[in-house]
């Protein structure tokens, strides 16, 4: 019995050969009776070509007409695609191992640490196949639990012209489904149906079914047992696939979400059974397709439904080649080349030379000008260690004076004044110390210089005329100006003088005394250029509007023989606003610590008193940068681009449960994300935006402010927002982003993803919702713009409005225990509401600490009290952030604890007791970021440590470059570091050095781009902005015409004379008979005659006018002389009596 076993065997072979033998001789039959093609009655199609294959009758690989792939993807195309594609022949094989009918079997392995999934693939030999009925016995891979894997019969040149049916298994097999998609479109649930919606067939999806694509020129049917499941026509779509390529069998898997939900833990097995391609090709010429028409009828042709057709029609070597398209000649286009060319040049050469133009060239003059005056000789200029003495030069002399560093922080900025001879150059220095030699004459090596600067670099003049009008008002004067004893060619004035120029201050404008100026601001910004704390700032805005008056200023004294000192006077500004910078400056000093005062004091007593001068106003004290809050500001931001960075590269450190490259990056989530890679940094941005908005309103109780920050508010958000979003839309179309897609295979992130929107009116709507969104919600422009930031921006918007009205309200409220009660009952209402109104409440609360109840000079006084709150609101704001880092060790999330107290919207029950509650959403206010915000933003306001270190240069330079960075850093990330990232992922680079070439290159463009795009975004902001409240506040100037002040009709009667315009029609008959020259010159006359008429008309109005002048005054007279005749009357009646 078992010796028999062998025998059997050997028949069955050679029973199984002898088949095959005649299977083929029939299949060659077949085929040479097919030379007419073959036809499908149903679908009225013909083609010439066929492969046809049936795995049950191979015998082994390979096969007739089909070849097995080898391939290892470097990277991948698709937005969740976080595996790379492979195949491999050893994957591929004829058997009956897992299912009981001999088949194509292809298997996929499970992923390599490096996340590459090894799968199988099978193409056709020929790759000039165009349009066809494709037809396949396909079994889809089996129900799996922990991961899915695709079978895909597909058409395909390249990634846009390619048709796909695929199976998917996913990782619940409920869930598993067939879609069919054209071009690389993204697998949507609208373009499939699930297995469990497939009742229409005969056989179970998971089990050998026929699948049918037919591919004509005018659309694409999808079939599924022979039942119709999808078409897509020409009109449907435009790009209906029309380049021949090959047909691929793959059994693949790249992890992606939304289609397979892979890759499977386990070796998996997808199988085919035959397969039947019907086609035409490409290589077909015209006078092919002319003979095959000829010779040929569709009723001579082989049914397609044949089941005994086998095998491959011949080809050639030619129909194996990758179709290459044929370009046009170029010739044509060569004239619109050499324009674009042209104009591309021209364009460069204007952009360059604005950007020239921009450069600080006047900076670095001014820096080696400043460097030449301190190298100069030093000479002392002045007679006491106070002030220097007054200098009278000559017409010709021009100066730069030292840059205000030299002087002092009260002296104007550098200007160049051309004084006259007697022409008083002045200004106010209040000591001696950080004076510098340089302004002295012409002898000591100074460069004349004239800068044509705005009206704040206006001189200040008093010529010889006004001093001779003032000697000629005061004859005691004259003897009053007298040269400098010391012999440095400086001329004094007398007290007297000074007691004039003190009663007639001077306008900056004139050359003779007045009262006040009714000008502009002259100089105005000079010394409050250096403010921007929002107390001084706004406080400055309101006095720069303010006229100018001039008054004088004794600022040194000389000696003369016989009357000892003399004073030198300089005529100085002085405002009406004064007196109040004053009160600024002394509130400044109310802020610093008792430890400043006393040593400002006790240095101030060591000081000898300068001579006292009454009636005289002192120059304003410029306030003092408040740097650490735009450090603050600063810090914050480039906080938040990091977070971007790592969530575009680096998933892991930000992302729990996402895949790693190293361990280092699960220890970075771990130990830094908590501190340094925290959503919750965007809380001190908030608040810090909420105290410059508030701050005016809380010290001047204007409501002016309110409503031009009401007005420009959404103007200054939006605008450039649509600018820079127009701007990479069109960035986007051009290409920018098309490394994007592949970056996920590359770094294991799916957080990018951004596509521009379908029309210009969804662009335009999107927009709009940013306006009008109402937080905690994500707007729909996330999807299209490079990095969600701009979720934030109804947040800052509806805050501005919560914070403005909030204000108003609070600054009525003058009880101190009910203001800060209400305070606190806002705080708790907005985090229950899970409201972002809690930052911008405490923002308003500690302008107002600041502002209103000056808690820092308190504070400072009282360590007691000092130093245990500095201490609470560090333990605060450090505690906030160590909540999330417990989270990264303990596994319990604290976050969705407090997030399950909040209400319910739909119900009103708390979140925990509806099934809802989860881990919040970025958008929503976290409490671990409320309580660490609060603690930082305070601690950021009492710590001078802190306010130093935020104070770094850096932070200063970034700060007024914020908004950018906000907007473009995504595009950057997106753009050229997704380029270069996959590039050099796929030239074998580790992964750290990737990264590390990525981060500067990004960061180095993100840089070199602020000078560029700052600009743009400011004017379309803070400029646009401003003029949109100036019409909104102004009444509009009177409408004029077009060319006023000049005629209407000025351009149409050109080359007509004034004869031509005023005569009729009626009239230049008679013009052309008495000769055009008499009658000039009878108008001429005319003219001479009204013009006298006119002279003589004035003088007798000029007569009149002096002849009731003296009339009054003769009336006045005489009532002068009755009433003093009365008076005489009645002191002669009184002394008779």
């Amino acid at each position: 019995m078992a010796s028999s076993r062998p025998l059997r065997g050997l028949i069955t072979l050679l029973l199984f050969t002898v088949s095959t033998f005649n299977a083929s001789n029939v299949a060659a039959a077949a085929m040479s009776n097919c030379k007419c093609g073959y036809h499908d009655a149903a679908a009225d199609t013909l083609f010439t070509e066929s492969v046809i294959v049936y795995f049950n009758e191979t015998g082994a690989l390979p096969l007739n007409g089909l070849e097995v792939q080898e391939y290892e993807h470097k990277y991948e195309k698709g937005w969740n695609s976080q595996y790379r594609m492979g195949a491999s022949a050893a994957n591929v094989e004829v058997g009956n191992s897992t299912s009981n009918r001999t088949s194509l079997e292809m298997h996929i392995l499970p992923s390599s640490p490096k996340h590459l999934v090894v799968g199988s693939e099978v193409r056709t030999s020929r790759q000039d196949i165009r349009y066809g009925s494709f037809r396949s016995l396909l079994r889809s891979p089996p129900p799996m639990v922990l991961g899915g894997s695709v079978l895909t019969m597909s058409l395909k040149y390249n990634l846009t012209e390619a048709t796909s049916l695929n199976l998917m298994n996913t990782k619940d097999p409920k869930k598993a489904w067939v879609n069919f998609l054209l071009h690389d479109d993204f697998p949507n649930p609208s373009s499939g149906v699930g297995y469990s919606n497939i009742t229409n067939i005969t056989t179970s999806p998971w089990d050998f079914t026929e699948y049918r694509v037919d591919w004509t020129p005018k659309e694409i049917n999808y079939f599924i047992d022979g039942v119709l499941f999808r078409t897509m026509t020409k009109e449907q779509d435009k790009k209906l696939p029309s380049v021949p390529g090959a047909l691929y069998f793959t059994h693949w898997s790249t992890g992606n979400y939304f289609s397979s939900q892979g890759p499977p833990p386990n070796k998996t097995v997808a199988n085919v059974g035959w397969v039947r391609l019907f086609f035409n090709s490409s290589t077909m010429t015209e006078d092919d397709h002319t003979a095959f028409d000829s010779r040929c009828h569709a009723s001579d042709a082989c049914p397609q439904s044949d089941l005994t057709l086998r095998g491959a029609t011949p080809y050639s070597p030619a129909a194996t080649l990758k179709w290459k398209q044929i370009d046009p000649p170029r010739n044509q286009h060569t004239p619109a080349l050499v324009i674009v060319i042209i104009c591309s040049v021209i364009s460069g050469v204007v952009l360059l030379n604005a950007i020239i133009r921009r450069l600080p060239f006047d900076k670095v003059r001014m820096a080696k000008q400043k460097l030449r005056t301190l190298r100069a000789p030093k000479q002392k200029q002045h007679t006491s260690p106070y002030a220097p003495s007054l200098q009278l030069v000559s017409d010709d002399a021009t100066y730069s004076p030292p840059t205000p560093s030299i002087y002092s922080a009260y002296a104007p900025r550098s200007e160049a004044l051309s004084l006259n001879e007697a022409a008083v150059r002045s200004s106010v220095w209040p000591d001696s110390e950080r004076l510098s030699s340089a302004w002295a004459t012409p002898g000591n090596g100074m460069t004349p210089t004239l800068r044509h600067a705005s009206r704040e670099d206006l001189s200040i003049r008093m010529s010889a005329a006004t001093l001779e009008t003032a000697m000629t008002r005061h004859p005691s004067m004259a003897p009053s100006i007298t040269a400098d004893p010391k012999g440095s060619g400086m001329k004094t004035l007398s007290k007297d003088l000074h007691a004039y120029f003190t009663a007639h201050p001077l306008d900056s404008r004139s050359e003779s005394p007045v009262g006040t100026s009714s000008g502009s601001s002259v100089a105005n910004g000079s010394s409050l250029r250096h403010a921007s704390t929002s107390k001084d700032v706004d406080a400055i805005e309101q006095m720069r509007d303010e006229p100018p008056v001039y008054t004088t200023d004794v600022i040194d004294y000389g000696t003369e023989p016989g009357k000892g000192y003399v004073p030198i006077v300089a005529v100085a500004p002085l405002r009406p606003q004064h007196a109040q910078l004053e009160n600024f400056h002394h509130d400044e000093a109310d802020r610093k610590s008792p430890e400043q005062i006393d040593e400002k004091q006790q240095i101030s007593e060591k000081q000898p008193a300068p001579p006292k001068t009454e009636g005289l106003t002192n120059a304003p004290i410029a306030a003092k940068r408040v740097d650490y809050l735009a450090g603050l500001v600063a810090l914050s931001s480039l906080l938040v681009t990091a977070i971007h960075f790592s969530l575009t590269f680096i998933p892991a450190a930000v992302n729990p449960g996402a895949y790693y490259h190293y361990k280092s990056e699960i220890w970075a989530k771990k130990i830094i994300d908590p501190y340094l890679l925290n959503l919750i940094w965007i809380g001190p941005f908030l608040m810090t935006s909420t105290r410059f908005l508030v701050a005016s309103y809380l010290k001047s109780g204007k409501l002016l402010g309110v409503a031009e920050k009401t007005v420009g508010r959404p103007f200054r958000l939006l605008i450039p927002i649509t600018a820079i979003a127009m701007l990479e839309y069109f960035l986007m179309d051009s290409g920018a982003l098309t490394w994007l897609e592949y970056l996920p295979s590359v770094t294991w992130s799916t957080w990018p993803f951004a596509v521009v929107p379908t029309t210009f009116g969804n662009f335009i709507s999107e927009l709009l919702e940013l306006a009008y969104l109402i937080p905690n919600a994500a707007p729909q422009i996330t999807t299209n713009y490079c990095t969600g930031v701009l979720w934030t921006i109804p947040v800052q918007l509806q805050g501005s409005w919560v914070t403005l009205l909030g204000v108003i309200v609070i600054r009525e409220i003058k009880t101190p225990w009910k203001r800060f009660g209400y305070y606190a009952f806002c705080f708790l209402m907005h985090w229950y509401a899970v409201s972002w109104g809690t930052y911008f409440y405490f923002g308003i609360m500690l302008a107002d600490l600041d502002l209103t109840y000056k808690w820092k000079p308190w504070l400072y006084a009282r360590p007691l009290a000092y130093y245990p709150l500095v201490a609470l609101c560090f333990c605060a704001g450090f505690g906030g952030l160590t909540m999330d880092l417990v989270t990264q060790w303990t596994n319990v999330n604290y976050s969705t604890w407090e997030y399950g107290v909040h209400p319910d919207i739909p119900t009103g029950l708390p979140i925990m007791f509806t099934g809802a509650n989860s881990y919040p959403e970025y958008f929503v206010p976290k409490l671990n970021g409320l309580v660490f915000s609060m603690g930082f933003q305070a601690l950021v306001e009492l710590s001078p440590l802190v306010q130093k270190a935020l104070s770094f240069k850096f932070f200063v330079y970034v700060f007024p470059h914020i908004f950018t960075i906000y907007l473009i850093h995504g595009f950057i990330y997106w753009s050229l570091g997704a380029m270069i990232c996959v590039y050099l992922s796929a030239h074998g680079f580790p992964y750290w050095l990737n990264l590390l070439i990525v981060a500067i290159c990004c960061y180095s463009t993100l840089v070199a781009s602020l000078p560029l795009l700052t600009p743009v975004v400011e004017t379309l902001g803070k400029n646009v902005t401003s003029n949109i409240w100036l019409f909104a506040s102004q009444r509009p100037a009177p409408r004029r015409p077009t060319l006023f002040p000049f005629p209407d009709d000025l351009l149409a009667c050109r080359g007509t004379t004034a004869l031509d315009e005023n005569l009729s029609k009626s009239d230049k008959k008679h013009v052309e008979m008495m000769g055009r020259k008499d009658v000039e010159k009878a108008v001429v006359q005319g003219h001479v005659e009204d013009d006298e008429r006119a002279e003589v008309a004035a003088h007798e109005l000029h007569e009149e006018e002096v002849a009731h002048e003296l009339e009054v005054q003769r009336k006045l007279s005489v009532q002068i002389d009755r009433e003093a005749h009365a008076e005489n009357h009645g002191d002669h009646h009184g002394l008779r009596s």
